[in-house]
């Protein structure tokens, strides 16, 4: 048995994805927590771990490791705050907007569908640029089965927590076929919006 999916439509395009690395019914949402980040400073997760959020404020801690498939990917640009907006087309006005405004209030890269055996599906935003410069990585996984991990970067002067992802050598359960097209039809198929709940939860640790 191989982990791989057979996925019933054809896939995004990887140089679209990868172009965003400049930058429906809501998922929950996975990302790797750093010391920097709030939910660490809460002591709500372990630093270094990756988190599941369903609802704001309420974090899963997933451990340092977690399998999973990885299905699709689209781009995504969004801002946080009170005004939130969200938009999946790089030739969108509303994606101009997003990326004059402060990148403090910005998120803006890949975004990715994963399936997460025991959990269900989920997405992963890859908006900072540790992310982006190691998200080709992730596009070589679309239809497959990985392990997200993480390590410890040293720079000049800081440090910071960044992901590692690596072929899942287990055996892992597969999501329901109907299930997976139904919502991998939602997800690449997503409207542009300005009232998608979020709020500065969905960003990683950022680099300095």
């Amino acid at each position: 048995m191989t982990n791989e999916l057979t996925l019933p439509e054809a896939q995004s395009d990887a140089t679209d994805l990868l172009a965003a690395c400049k930058s429906n019914a809501q998922l929950p949402y996975i990302k790797l927590c750093g010391s920097s980040t709030n939910e660490c400073k809460e002591e709500l997760i372990g630093i270094g771990h990756w988190g599941l959020i369903r609802t704001k404020g309420e974090i899963d801690d997933l451990g340092k490791e977690v399998q999973l498939y990885v299905i699709d990917g689209r781009v995504k640009a969004m801002t946080y705050g009170d005004n939130v907006l969200v938009t999946f087309s790089k030739s969108s006005e509303l994606w101009k907007q997003i990326e004059a405004m402060p990148s403090d209030i910005t998120l803006i890269g890949p975004e990715f569908l994963l399936f997460i055996p025991g959990v269900g599906f989920v997405t992963y935003h890859m908006n900072n640029p540790t992310a982006h410069r190691i998200a080709k990585e992730l596009v070589a996984f679309r239809g497959k089965a990985c392990t997200f991990k993480e390590h410890l970067i040293v720079g000049k002067k800081y440090k910071w927590h960044g992901p590692v992802f690596t072929a899942c050598s287990a055996t892992i359960a597969v999501p329901d076929p109907e299930e997976l097209a139904k919502v991998l039809n939602a997800f690449k198929n997503a409207q542009d919006s300005k009232v998608e709940i979020a709020d500065d939860t969905a960003a990683e640790e950022r680099p300095r």
